[in-house]
């Protein structure tokens, strides 16, 4: 297989994807977070979720056994500069969801190269 390019929506849908099949890989980036601890598999998969505030590329609610939801919220990029108070946007954003009830903590994650962590 040749790929010329991937897109940020490639990436997006490959995450989606293995959210959504493999319990083994949604441990392994949970794992990954704040929430290493957390026993709790996949509830939700969201892909471009937006509202007033703005898109998520991903939100993926996580469920605990004690039904206690977990929320990551995770902006894809390859190569796309970061956009102004994107970083804000969605902090408020997991803000609105946790106050809707959506899940009872969350993580944020800049899912990129390493280029984007300076």
């Amino acid at each position: 297989m040749e790929i010329e390019r991937i897109y940020e929506r490639d990436i997006d849908m490959m995450l989606a994807e293995e959210f959504e099949v493999s319990p083994a890989f949604a441990s392994w980036f949970l794992q990954k977070t704040k929430f290493s601890d957390a026993k709790a598999h996949v509830k939700k998969v969201f892909v471009s979720k937006t509202d007033s505030t703005g898109e998520s590329d991903l939100v993926i609610i996580f469920e605990k056994d004690d039904a206690e939801k977990i929320g990551l919220l995770i902006e894809d990029k390859i190569d796309a500069i970061l956009q102004p108070e994107q970083e804000d946007r969605y902090r408020l954003r997991a803000k609105i969801l946790k106050e809707q009830g959506e899940f009872t903590d969350y993580e944020i994650i800049l899912c990129s190269p390493e280029k984007y962590h300076d």
